[in-house]
């Protein structure tokens, strides 16, 4: 998407966003929304609900769905979330798991309420000229009146022991407002952290959305404290106090930091100022707002000893600070990333992720300005320790360091329009997670030309990587239930990884991926040439297990016309089976977007550990490759593979890019001069050699010629070379 003529509708639109949810702008739709009677009271008495054995959710009635089968399971046979709650916890308003933690044996929730029916009333509330309510969806319930909905936001826990969900907090609903009605306190719980306070005392805290971004009678947020997890009370809030006279409507991203406690006061969209307590027990004025002036702050992430702050700025992109929040006020703060990380189009406004892995920070960013007028598909970066940055998803771009690829191969939004934020990210078992929100399925019912093309992909995205450069599916599908349309939290603890998912039409879901999920997905790295240069692999040894494990590091490498799909060795494997998924685009605002992926096809099957598709560099296509045993038994999805364009110099100015301690035969300086005599016409055999020498120096534990946190992106980096080398020495790649 472009900055267009639609820059004055942004002018007019702006302040919606401050009452107004991402996401939440509903398109024109053809049937009226569903309305149901208002909803009684139910007594604040904890509630429980024990899980029946793992089995298939309930779900809605699927939308129709083009002809054609699905592919047989390509998803990793150990990577399997199950559900572990009923959507809603049995009540369907509970739309979102907006927070969640892990605390003394427990996993804690905290919901909002009939979110889509809140968003609508919030944009009627600022003109019955910009939307209505109820919203124009059959699939979304809400009352006559939104005074009348059941909204108390609710805090549920979960025991791995008992499988049993417990309502441990329900806000109470005694604010009066307007015609004599009454509202809860709170509609939300957007952030659950512990902190020891001053004394020793573990405390469980809550931070809380009023809903004065819909009736302004309501009071600022409140902030809830537990010290067992069951019994939940305000902290003091007294008029006249910071915490007391809060402007705002939303308190979000709790986190502890050199023995204090942060979080983030805003808008109900979230982004706003960061405050800081040493005695958040206190309430009032123990509190304090610490980030600049006039920067609004949408995340917050601890890494290396800085506490890191994602950006929100309409007028220039997201961007990245950090501070050591040491000495007095006001605090030094160093810009890390600005302008929306140089992206010169329609750049992300503001950072919603941020995950340490592997000793660079993650972040995710968001897409959404005013839907659909202004937004377009979110992507990723990482933070180096040195503060430089790589681009690990997005479009390409000019930056001040020179020009910046994506990691990945991915294009924004994992190469769909509609992935408009990387949500949610977290580590589990040495593998990076990453959630998105998919708009596809909140503009299921749109008009032409923004409706999704495939409704076999509506719902979140979710990908997992051992290196933060290659992204496996877990799901493109919501797990199947085209409603879930947004990773909302992510929480990685002893019992597992949970996802709570974003689903405002028929119930919140929690899944859980078990411990122990993650230990069959190791990658080894495997020549891609054997002696003979025949690029094939050798038969199943005995003993082998039944499936191989699945390729890994596939990439897609376009040739003149051609594409060379390429990839890592399986052990165990007889034969690899090479898949191809159909490119989607729609048309948003007259221009072309790329809108996914169909599901993928087979479309070869070699011994090799390459295969040529011929013609089809100009297809757009995904390629992923399975491996099969002798047996038959295939393995999970290697690594999903966009076309990649880099040619051998590319290549070669990103590894001259690292900071190599030359003087040795094996230094950089050394293998790139063997490496361009053989692209010349020389020894590519000499070459190779080089650069497998070099790797494995790069590789020892005691090496000198890198920074400790480059040499893995060096070795990687070689790997390719070697690869390309390969497939240059057997007349396979072109130099």
């Amino acid at each position: 998407m472009h900055r267009t003529s639609s820059v004055v509708y942004a002018v007019v639109l702006i302040s919606l966003l401050a009452a107004a949810v991402w996401g939440g702008a509903q398109a024109a739709k053809p049937a009226r929304g569903q309305t149901v009677p208002p909803t009684p009271t139910p007594s604040p008495t904890l509630t429980a609900t024990r899980m029946p054995a793992p089995g298939p959710l309930p779900t809605s009635t699927p939308l129709p769905t083009p002809g054609g089968q699905r592919p047989p399971q390509l998803l990793p046979p150990d990577v399997n979330f199950v559900p572990i709650s009923p959507p809603g916890f049995g009540d369907r308003q509970n739309s979102w798991a907006w927070a969640m933690t892990w605390w003394n044996g427990y996993l804690y929730v905290g919901t909002n309420r009939a979110w889509a029916c809140l968003e609508a009333a919030s944009i009627i509330r600022i003109s019955p000229l910009l939307g209505e309510y109820p919203p124009d969806d059959p699939d979304i319930a809400c009352t006559p009146a939104p005074e009348d909905l059941a909204l108390q936001a609710e805090i549920w826990r979960w025991s791995p022991d008992k499988n049993l969900w417990e309502r441990v907090y329900r806000s109470p609903r005694d604010v009066p407002i307007a015609g004599g009605k009454l509202v809860p306190r709170e509609v939300g719980f957007r952030g659950l952290s512990v902190y020891t306070e001053p004394d020793g005392t573990e405390a469980l805290y809550v931070g809380g959305v009023s809903p004065r971004f819909v009736w302004a009678e309501a009071a600022p947020p409140r902030l809830l404290r537990s010290t067992d997890g069951v019994n939940f009370a305000p902290v003091p809030q007294d008029p006249g106090s910071v915490l007391g006279d809060l402007p705002y409507a939303s308190l979000r991203n709790p986190i502890s930091f050199k023995g204090r406690f942060f979080i983030l006061a805003g808008p109900v969209q979230g982004s706003g100022v960061l405050m800081e307590a040493k005695n958040p027990a206190g309430g009032n004025n123990n509190f304090q707002v610490v980030s600049p002036p006039n920067v609004s702050i949408s995340a917050v992430e601890i890494y290396n000893d800085y506490l890191y702050l994602g950006v929100r700025s309409v007028a220039d992109g997201y961007g990245v600070i950090r501070t050591k929040a040491t000495g007095p006020l006001p605090y030094t703060y160093e810009t890390v990333v600005d302008q929306g990380a140089f992206l010169p189009d329609l750049p992300n406004i503001e950072v919603l992720g941020m995950q340490v892995f592997q000793g660079r920070l993650y972040v995710g960013a968001n897409g959404v300005l005013v839907p659909p007028v202004l937004m377009g598909p979110a992507e990723m970066i990482r933070i180096n320790p040195d503060n430089t940055w790589d681009l690990v998803m997005g479009d390409g771009r000019e930056t001040p360091t020179g020009w910046k690829y994506p990691i990945s191969g991915f294009t924004a939004g994992f190469g769909n329009f509609y992935n408009a934020h990387v949500w949610r990210m977290a580590e589990f078992e040495d593998n990076l997670f990453v959630g998105t929100f998919d708009s596809s399925t909140v503009y299921r019912n749109s008009g032409e030309g923004f409706r999704p093309i495939d409704y076999d992909n509506l719902g979140f995205d979710l990908f997992y990587s051992p290196n933060g450069r290659d992204y496996f599916p877990v799901t493109r599908t919501g797990f199947d239930d085209k409603f879930n349309f947004g990773v909302r939290s992510l929480e990685t603890t002893p019992a597992g990884l949970f996802l709570g998912t974003a689903n405002y039409y028929y119930g919140l879901q929690v899944w859980r991926l078990p411990v122990g999920s993650m230990a069959n997905n190791r990658f080894v790295f495997l020549p891609l040439m054997r002696a003979a240069g025949s690029g094939q692999t050798q038969a199943a040894a005995a003993g082998t297990p039944a499936a191989p494990p699945a390729p890994g590091r596939a990439e897609a490498l376009v040739r003149g016309d051609d594409v060379v799909v390429a990839w890592d060795a399986a052990l165990g494997a007889q034969r690899y089976q090479i898949w191809r998924a159909t490119p989607l685009t729609t048309t948003v605002e007259g221009q072309t977007v790329a809108a996914g992926w169909r599901e993928p096809q087979t479309v070869g099957e070699t011994r090799d550990l390459y295969w040529v598709d011929t013609g089809a560099a100009g297809g757009g296509y995904l390629y992923s490759v399975t491996a099969v045993a002798p047996g038959g038994a295939q393995s999970s999805s290697s690594n999903l593979a966009p076309l990649r364009r880099e040619s051998f110099d590319i290549l070669l100015q990103q590894l001259d890019a690292f900071a190599w301690a030359d003087g040795e035969d094996a230094a950089w300086s050394h293998v790139r001069n063997a490496v361009q005599r053989g692209l010349a016409g020389g020894d590519l055999g000499a070459a190779i050699s080089a650069v497998t020498d070099l790797r494995q120096s790069v590789r020892q534990l005691d090496q000198q010629l890198l920074p400790a946190w480059q040499a893995e992106d060096a070795a990687y980096g070689l790997d390719q070379l070697q690869r390309r080398l390969g497939l240059l020495q057997s007349g396979t790649l072109q130099p």
